[in-house]
């Protein structure tokens, strides 16, 4: 019953942590790849759907408030360049959204920052726009790589299912400026 142990390990990630509750980790797909998955994958494999949004996926982070939404903000100014923000520009620029999937909540920065490192160590640092990996926080910093990688999965896929279930919502770049402009006239 290894996956068993594994499903145990990620459910038990939160119980290690005692503190401050205000974070989230969310992912970044590009809707080229997805083509809107959750209205296919009742004609697809399992397997095959999360192959999609795996390969779909190119940014994992952890914030607060409306940070997945700040780096598509920035992507509409010039005053930004990395990888994430190319990505972003490159999908808007062949008339694609981004899809923004929000994992989970009420987690603290640590735990925050350890599953985002899982999520790294499943998918790839080189399959990411990530500057950096996330951190292993204890308990889960003396984890083996192949552990690591397999808890990450299970994070995955379970937010493929609720990404599923719950459909996708792309985000445009006109969205970012409307929504920009509303708040500017309702201060």
């Amino acid at each position: 019953y290894p996956m068993r142990n594994v499903l145990y390990k990620e459910d038990s990630i939160s119980s290690s942590f005692n503190q401050t509750t205000h974070s989230f980790n969310y992912l970044l797909l590009d809707s080229r790849y997805t083509k809107n998955l959750p209205c296919r994958a009742g004609k697809l494999p399992l397997q095959e759907c999360f192959r999609v949004f795996c390969n779909s996926l190119f940014h994992v982070g952890r914030g607060k408030r409306t940070r997945p939404l700040a780096h598509l903000q920035e992507a509409t100014s010039r005053s930004k360049d990395n990888n994430k923000i190319r990505r972003v520009r490159s999908i808007w620029n062949a008339g694609y959204g981004v899809v923004s999937i929000q994992l989970g909540g009420g987690l603290c920065a640590e735990e925050a920052l350890t599953r985002q490192a899982l999520v790294v160590a499943a998918v790839g640092l080189p399959n990411m726009s990530n500057v950096r990996g996330g951190t292993l926080h204890p308990p889960c910093n003396t984890w083996s790589r192949d552990l690591a990688s397999e808890v990450g999965v299970i994070i995955l896929f379970r937010a493929m299912l609720s990404y599923l279930n719950e459909g996708e919502k792309l985000w445009f770049k006109h969205d970012l400026i409307l929504s920009r402009d509303v708040t500017v006239l309702m201060t």
